[in-house]
């Protein structure tokens, strides 16, 4: 972990005054098939519920390495607050976890119809390893993970992007 500048990350602010969280908070995550994003779903929704949110997901399967990408939908409601829809409105993630650059890209892409995110509202935290597409990998196309990065970056709230490469340190 000595190789993580946590530095940048700020104290969390937490309450366990249930009256002082939003109405609503969504969270989208980003991967391809086999890195972990059905799971990791699964622990959140469980932990949501532990603390007396209301949680609801919508999953999308993919096909194990690179062949697919994997996305899980969350929506934490307070128990008092109106049913809402499982499925993230364009622009309203709160929360981008990319455990895959390129998939947290695609959440975010202007021209797409299921954009997720906002620099108005929205955090993004990234897996900055580069996991080769099948293209990539056969040599018939090549990526500036620079630039997809700086691209994550505008496209998230001021101050609010963090990239790491999750997957040496987790190596």
């Amino acid at each position: 972990l000595d190789r993580l500048n946590l530095d940048r990350l700020p104290t969390p602010e937490f309450s366990l005054d249930k009256e002082k969280w939003p109405q609503t908070w969504r969270g989208y995550l980003a991967g391809v098939g086999g890195m972990g994003i059905g799971t990791a779903t699964a622990v959140l929704v469980m932990a949501a519920k532990k603390e007396g949110w209301r949680a609801l997901f919508c999953d999308k399967k993919g096909l194990a390495i690179r062949n697919g990408g994997v996305y899980s939908m969350l929506t934490f409601t307070r128990p008092d607050a109106p049913y809402t829809s499982n499925v993230i409105p364009y622009g309203k993630a709160d929360v981008i976890l990319g455990v895959d650059l390129l998939e947290a890209l695609r959440a975010l892409d202007p021209k797409s119809f299921q954009r997720i995110g906002s620099q108005d509202r929205t955090s993004i935290i990234v897996n900055s390893h580069r996991t080769p597409t099948i293209l990539q990998l056969l040599g018939q196309e090549e990526w500036n993970f620079e630039a997809i990065e700086n691209q994550l970056k505008d496209w998230a709230q001021p101050g609010q992007y963090f990239s790491a490469d999750v997957s040496q340190v987790s190596e």
